[in-house]
């Protein structure tokens, strides 16, 4: 007979497995513990299998004899569902967004942990939408290309560059974990408009060095401001780790500024020398 909501809401578990039939082969397991999984019976190259199809009531009645009709159209077709099953979830283990994520997470405790964050903020933001969902071995070099040149239409080209390289990278993971056979992004050298970073101004004429220096001498603003500006000059590190030095990284004795790797984009110490003029506004900025 077969099965109801409301028979389905009175059982209760035993001492032992139980098995309510709905027909057809799907099943109802109860274990002693008061587990209840959807379970079909069916028979493939000759042999008796079963198939798990869910719990209940996270997998309802209604649901459970779909997943088994799904499951028998697979067995009509001379394939074993149990099987097919396998190869789904290995199907969605390897779409790009999970790939991309699994390399990430290898990848990133040798990373800065603001850089790692900005790689994963821009697969996010413009790769995942667009490939995320893509089995990674089915895409193709004009599919990349596709969706790097829409961020490259944005005006951005340096960071469309930026993103072949993180996806190459994705992609060359995907081949040595044998999830894809190549790396696309190869074969779109050259494809994007040519990037050539663009220099900041800078001021290069020894007598307008001085001005300039004179200029932020006399600068009545921000006591801060100001010596933040003479020290980066005198340090010549980035305004970054100008702006997020801490009182611990600073060595008056051997007058030195120790950068912790935490810090920097290639995870090591970097040591700054520091002037007797560097360590002067330092002490200056203590109170």
């Amino acid at each position: 007979m077969p099965l109801n909501d409301t028979t389905l809401r009175a059982i209760k578990p035993t001492d032992a497995l139980q098995k309510f039939f709905d027909g057809g082969g799907l099943f109802l397991a109860v274990s002693p513990s008061g587990t209840k999984s959807w379970r079909l019976k069916f028979r493939y190259a000759g042999r008796e299998k079963l198939l798990t199809l869910g719990q209940y009531p996270v997998v309802s009645l209604k649901e459970a004899r779909e997943r088994a009709m799904e499951a028998k159209k697979i067995l009509s077709a001379g394939k074993d569902p149990s099987v097919e099953k396998k190869f789904a979830k290995q199907r969605q283990r390897n779409i790009f967004e999970l790939t991309a994520r699994e390399w990430h997470e290898k990848q990133s405790p040798g990373w800065n942990p603001g850089y790692a964050q900005k790689v994963l903020r821009k697969l996010e933001k413009y790769v995942f939408p667009h490939i995320g969902s893509r089995p990674i071995a089915d895409i193709s070099a004009t599919e990349l290309l596709a969706m790097l040149r829409k961020r490259e239409a944005q005006g951005s080209v340096a960071e469309a560059h930026a993103l072949k390289n993180i996806c190459g990278a994705v992609f060359r993971y995907a081949v040595a974990s044998g999830r894809a056979e190549r790396d696309p992004s190869s074969d779109i050298r050259g494809a994007l408009s040519a990037y050539s970073g663009k220099n900041y101004a800078a001021v290069i004429i020894p007598e307008k060095v001085g001005a300039l220096l004179c200029t932020i001498d006399d600068y009545r603003g921000s006591d801060i401001l100001r010596s933040a500006v003479q020290f980066l000059i005198l340090t010549l590190c980035r305004s970054t780790e100008v702006r997020h030095a801490e009182w611990a990284e600073i060595d008056f004795h051997d007058m030195l500024w120790r950068i912790p790797a935490a810090k920097m984009k290639m995870s090591r110490d970097h040591l700054v020398p520091l002037s007797v003029q560097a360590a002067d506004i330092l002490e200056s900025m203590r109170p």
